[in-house]
């Protein structure tokens, strides 16, 4: 270390508890002694205002005789901005893909689709229309409910076959 106050992350807050061994030598030995295997389990991530506090702490308790570099400020906010900008795109692409699949299914509607089923059977029938399941567009076919992915074929519907 050269002296000088610095923001050091050591991010591995993760106990170690009784649930799957954290490799195949411990699960072995687990196993041949009786205890419970043990595993990694991450119990916190770091978000904007643990960082924050982090910098507020780090510029209470840095040397006033080796302060911090105008530099090193700068990149620690500019690491904080980078982190809120990835958590904001992040929001913005889910939001897009949950209204793509949206239209995704009303350009299923009144077509033929041949989906599978839960049980690995493939379902024909026309779309009827749609339900939101959280964030998830669920077509109702018949007297079903199939996420797109369900989809295996799709075929257009004249419009004779649709008023029979």
């Amino acid at each position: 270390m050269d002296g000088r106050a610095g923001l050091n992350f050591e991010i591995m807050i993760s106990p170690i508890t009784p649930t799957t061994a954290a490799t195949p030598a411990a699960a072995a030995s687990n196993l041949a002694t009786g205890e419970p295997p043990l595993s990694r389990i991450p119990t916190k991530i770091l978000k904007q205002e643990d960082f924050l506090q982090l910098l507020v702490a780090q510029l209470q308790n840095q040397d006033p005789m080796a302060p911090q570099t105008d530099t090193e400020f700068i990149g620690m906010m500019t690491q904080f901005t980078s982190l809120e900008q990835t958590q904001n795109m992040q929001s913005d692409i889910a939001t897009m893909r949950s209204q793509q699949e949206m239209l995704q299914a009303m350009s299923m509607l009144d077509r033929e689709v041949m989906v599978s089923s839960k049980d690995g059977i493939p379902v024909r029938g026309v779309v009827k229309g749609f339900d939101m399941e959280g964030q998830t567009p669920k077509l109702l076919i018949g007297d079903g409910r199939y996420a797109l992915a369900d989809i295996q074929a799709i075929r257009m519907v004249n419009q004779n076959e649709t008023q029979n």
